[in-house]
């Protein structure tokens, strides 16, 4: 039990610093579609404006879809991260927060 709670302070930080570079990560992935699909529809071209229209919504289609599924993947790993704390993650947290904003 000792052993426990001597271990939830790192824990917590291990914990949040993970989420902290998940998130950090998604913001990446988000950058790095958003470059992409201005590409990709800057190089959109034809005759047919409906085409094009088409063709664009398409491509944003795409980069939504590819952003919901990576959202979701790091929410999910987040989730995964938090699971295992318990009571005493809980209860360590409110001092965490003050501690860190110190």
């Amino acid at each position: 039990m000792l052993a426990t709670v001597v271990r939830v302070p790192a824990e917590v930080g291990q914990h949040d610093r993970r989420v902290t570079d998940i998130d950090a990560d998604l913001d990446t992935f988000a950058a790095d579609e958003h470059t992409r699909l201005v590409l990709e529809t800057t190089q959109i071209s034809g005759t047919d404006p409906h085409a094009i229209a088409f063709d664009t919504l398409l491509a944003v289609n795409r980069a939504l879809t590819t952003y919901r599924d990576e959202e979701r993947r790091c929410l999910r790993e987040a989730r995964e991260t938090y699971a295992p704390e318990g009571a005493a993650h809980a209860a360590w947290r409110p001092f965490d927060a003050v501690r860190s904003a110190a």
